[in-house]
């Protein structure tokens, strides 16, 4: 049954709102403000590009963790236990979706989910 919810929990996160009108294509790019945000001196203001990106990857990464136990196993990453920072988070998706530039095509929040569990993949 717990399986059953956290399977489908992530599929609500999925299509949700602008979730599911997100494709890879919009969120690189909205990442990529994100990032010229981060890395800029001083810190710009951030921008709607910027926050959309925070909140997409924010939000897989908190549902990720908080459904850790219900999901099926080709659905997990291993955060550290420590956790990652969200501006870590938004580098590890943009460099995923910069090396997989053909699946852009999908849902934004699906490719984050496989932009963390390459990064943090669990042992066997």
């Amino acid at each position: 049954m717990k399986a059953w919810i956290g399977s489908v929990t992530m599929a609500g996160l999925l299509v949700s709102g602008g979730a599911a009108m997100a494709d890879g294509n919009l969120l690189l790019a909205q990442c990529q403000a994100s990032l010229q945000m981060l890395e800029t001196t001083p810190k710009s203001p951030p921008d709607f590009n910027a926050g959309s990106c925070f909140g997409t990857v924010g939000a897989v990464m908190d549902t990720m963790t908080a459904l850790y136990y219900d999901l099926p196993k080709e659905a997990k990453a291993c955060f550290p236990e420590s956790g990652i920072q969200y501006g870590q988070a938004v580098r590890i998706v943009t460099r995923y979706m910069s090396e997989h530039p053909a699946s852009l095509h999908q849902s934004g929040a699906m490719l984050s989910i496989e932009a963390f569990k390459a990064a943090y993949p669990c042992s066997k």
